[in-house]
């Protein structure tokens, strides 16, 4: 039930958004960037025992895999989340920016997967 509380919340802040925008705009961008703020507070209290729990499954796969895979799809989620708020606020191109290091930071992540791929892939055709 504390998704409906999400979206009850999300639903008043577009429509104080939406009142504020006519007359002060300003103030608009910034309620929706401390409302954004606050959804994303929540929302790591609720991953925090998510991500406890995937640390004890990570440790007991006993590789390092799990970890850069957890990595890379934080750094997703937030370069999408900072890349909607920059567009939002009408930055087209530093949503691009915000997106394209994300996936440079993914990327950067992964090569020590991909180090690990390509070593078995040769040890497999080697013999």
């Amino acid at each position: 039930m504390e998704i409906l509380k999400i979206f009850a919340y999300a639903l008043l802040l577009i429509f104080v958004c939406e009142l504020l925008q006519e007359y002060l705009p300003g103030y608009s961008f910034l309620l929706a960037a401390a409302g954004t703020a606050a959804v994303l507070t929540v929302l790591c209290s609720w991953v925090l025992p998510l991500s406890q729990w995937l640390g004890e499954l990570a440790a007991l796969s006993g590789q390092d895999h799990f970890s850069l895979l957890l990595k890379a799809a934080l750094i997703a989620f937030l370069s999408e989340n900072v890349g909607e708020i920059c567009a939002d606020a009408g930055h087209a191109a530093l949503r691009s920016a915000v997106e394209l290091a994300g996936r440079c930071l993914i990327l950067l992540e992964a090569l020590p997967l991909f180090s690990t791929l390509t070593e078995s892939l040769i040890t497999l055709l080697q013999g």
